[in-house]
């Protein structure tokens, strides 16, 4: 398909803004959910970041597209800003889930769970600016520290 029919596919900018909204949210919960599924904080943070380094040393990744798409879209068109808030609110779940799966309380695993996804977003918006691998290893670092410095 030419860069023109593509344009023509879509009735406006803002539907293919909603489905740019669609298409991340559902690579980026897929790609979370299945690093996740049956593994205690630290085996998911080394599968999810072991991935994330391996595409990014691959040149096929420059981070995590829900915040920084959302944060660029939300005064401008603010029901698609809240799709990727869904979005981003969704991989909080996936973070608490794994938390609880690690033996924490769930009312502590979901308050952790958003400091995380801050720690989260944080580093890969440094690494998105610095595209410096060592961002992402400091992000492996921190996110692994976490539990270690939770009293059970």
């Amino acid at each position: 398909m030419s860069q023109g029919s593509f344009y023509f596919y879509f009735a406006s900018k803002k539907e293919l803004a909603k489905e740019v909204a669609n298409y991340y949210s559902r690579i980026k919960i897929s790609e979370i959910s299945k690093a996740a599924e049956g593994r205690t904080w630290e085996d998911f943070i080394e599968k999810l970041m072991g991935d994330i380094i391996k595409r990014a040393k691959q040149k096929k990744s420059f981070g995590c597209p829900l915040a920084v798409l959302g944060m660029e879209i939300a005064f401008l068109e603010p029901d698609i800003a809240d799709k990727y808030y869904e979005s981003i609110k969704k991989v909080v779940g996936i973070f608490a889930d794994v938390f609880k799966r690690s033996g924490i309380a769930e009312e502590k695993a979901v308050l952790i769970a958003d400091h995380v996804l801050a720690i989260y977003e944080g580093y890969l918006l440094f690494y998105r600016i610095s595209k410096n691998i060592d961002e992402l290893e400091k992000l492996r670092r921190d996110l692994k520290a976490i539990t270690a410095s939770l009293p059970l």
